[in-house]
């Protein structure tokens, strides 16, 4: 077998041209092996086996005849072949060596004109960016000049927004102020109405214990009366006995209170010794009421000072007065002292003295427990008198934090630092380092934060809210934004969406987000803020003003400015 080197068709041995190709046959001297052979003609032998074994017999003795013929043949049109298939052979090679010269060229010109188009492109290029380069410079020294005067314009802006936060801020204290102040006042106002209250419970009470008071002096002046009738009775009746003549110089003994005189008393002379004529009137009636008798005020006894009196001292069971010990009756009251005992007064322990109750006295006609004490101050209570103390213990436990434990000293200064943040701050401008939010039409997020307000922050308000990520570059205490609205602030103010609603979040801290609210207006809106230790702001715009007449759905935000509170 021979394989076509060409196609690598495999064909018979005498073949002289490829029957797939119709290449001339070569030998290169590698035998074909049988069975690679036999696998592409089995098919073809299948059918010719049954046939050629009933014609061989009769067709070996005529093959044998015309093999020598046929060889011969055989070999002239091989030769033939092979003399054709060359000069095929070499009319293909010549004709693929032109068209391979062809393509070549077609190539070579196809490269010629895309070097050409390359270098076109790239002088264009070149153009095209020398021309950008030279309108961003001639941009550029737009926004520089630009830039100056929004500058100059920046600075009494920014005055005047420092001085609006600052009237804010104020005004916000002084409402609070204020309503401390109502609040201080209703409450004294509610204070004095219970005062005015207890106070006129009191003068009733004290009205209605001079009363009891009054009626228990008539109570008492009524059995002095009844005493002394009794005694002057006791005295008549030993008169009856004993008469005492006017030139007796004899003076009658002490008695002691409570025991019958042997000697007698004056006698009171009986009604029918009086005379006649010495008897009084009878009263006739009258409409005339009788007055009621006035109390009398007995002034009460000056104590005398208990020094006066010495050691073992008897002190009388009825008021409490210490007397000598050779008297038997009290020196104030007239009580007999005889079941008097002296007091053993134990010492008060120490604690008790300082937080034991005041010794209990007793109290005048009208007074009440806690009320007024002598001079119209108040009794000091309990509280009163650990006032004092505690003041002196937060002083000394203040003291020696400082010295002793530093970390006390550093929360004392953060304290400071907090109350004066909160009530005397002082704003500064800070400029971000860098926003990120998707833009429309090249006015991207950062166009926001970039100190100027003749640029804008365009955003489309569709499936989800605008938002804005701003880079602050480092950590502050944030006091306030201040908010222009729209692109500009001429007719055109109402050809976006404008912000109504901001949310306001600050990543990485626990800060809870804050909603702002705008008005729909192009004069800067200052924003009151209290929010420490921040380096970043999330602003989402939740909420718009739609666009006027001919407007888009686009939202504008010209320019966010970030006061830091020190």
């Amino acid at each position: 077998m021979i394989r076509c080197t060409k196609c690598q068709t495999i064909n018979p041995p005498d073949a002289i041209l490829c029957s797939n190709c119709q290449s001339l046959l070569e030998w290169t001297g590698v035998p074909v092996e049988a069975a690679e052979s036999a696998a592409k003609t089995v098919s073809d032998e299948a059918a010719d086996d049954a046939a050629a074994a009933e014609a061989a017999r009769a067709a070996e003795e005529a093959r044998l005849a015309e093999e020598a013929r046929a060889a011969e043949e055989a070999e002239e049109a091989r030769r033939a072949a092979e003399a054709q298939a060359a000069e095929e052979a070499r009319a293909a090679a010549e004709a693929k060596a032109a068209e391979d010269a062809r393509l070549a060229e077609e190539a070579e010109k196809a490269r010629i004109a895309e070097e050409a188009k390359a270098a076109e492109e790239a002088r264009a290029a070149q153009e095209a960016r020398a021309a950008e380069e030279a309108e961003q410079a001639r941009l550029a020294a737009e926004e520089a000049q630009a830039a100056e005067e929004a500058r100059l314009a920046e600075e009494a802006e920014q005055a005047r927004l420092e001085a609006e936060v600052k009237a804010a801020e104020d005004a916000r204290l002084a409402a609070a102020a204020r309503a401390a102040e109502e609040a201080r006042l209703a409450a004294e106002a509610k204070a004095a109405e219970e005062a005015r209250l207890a106070e006129e419970a009191r003068l009733a009470a004290e009205a209605k214990a001079a009363e009891e008071a009054r009626a228990a002096e008539e109570a008492r002046a009524a059995a002095r009366r009844r005493e002394a009738e009794a005694i002057l009775a006791t005295s008549v009746d030993g008169d009856e006995t004993a008469e005492p003549t006017a030139d007796d110089d004899t003076q009658p003994g002490l008695v002691r209170p409570g025991l019958r005189s042997s000697e007698p008393g004056p006698r009171r002379p009986s009604s029918a010794e009086v005379d006649a004529d010495d008897q009084p009137e009878a009263r006739k009636p009258t409409f005339e009421s009788r007055p009621k008798p006035k109390p009398i005020e007995e002034p009460e006894p000056e104590p005398e000072p208990e020094d006066e009196v010495p050691e073992g001292s008897i002190r009388c069971a009825v008021c409490g007065t210490a007397n000598e010990p050779t008297r038997n009756f009290c020196r104030r009251c007239g009580k007999p002292l005889v079941a008097a005992v002296v007091p053993v007064v134990k010492p008060m322990p120490w604690y008790r003295r300082l937080f034991g109750s005041p010794p209990k006295t007793k109290l005048k006609a009208g007074e009440r427990p806690g009320g007024l004490g002598d001079g119209g101050q108040p009794r000091p209570s309990l509280f009163g008198r650990l006032v004092p103390l505690l003041l002196i213990a937060v002083v000394a436990f203040g003291v020696t934090s400082l010295v002793i434990m530093p970390d006390a000293r550093a929360a004392i200064g953060d304290l400071i630092t907090d109350l004066r943040l909160r009530f005397m701050p002082q704003f500064e401008d800070v400029h971000p380092v860098g926003a990120q939010g998707a833009g429309v039409e090249g006015n991207r997020g950062r166009f926001a934060v970039d100190n100027n307000t003749n640029t804008f922050w365009l955003a489309e308000t569709g499936s989800s809210d605008p938002t804005l990520t701003v880079d602050i570059g480092a950590t502050i205490n944030l006091g306030a934004l201040v908010v222009h609205s729209g692109s500009s602030t001429e007719s055109d103010f109402t050809a976006h969406r404008r912000p109504k609603t901001l949310e306001l979040t600050f990543p990485g801290t626990e800060q809870p987000a804050i909603e702002v609210v705008l008005a729909d207006d192009a004069e800067p809106q200052p924003i009151a803020l209290d929010v420490r230790q921040i380096d970043s702001v999330v602003i989402t715009v939740v909420d718009w003003f739609e666009s006027g007449a001919g407007g888009d759905r686009l939202l504008a935000i010209r320019e966010i400015e970030f006061k830091e509170r020190r």
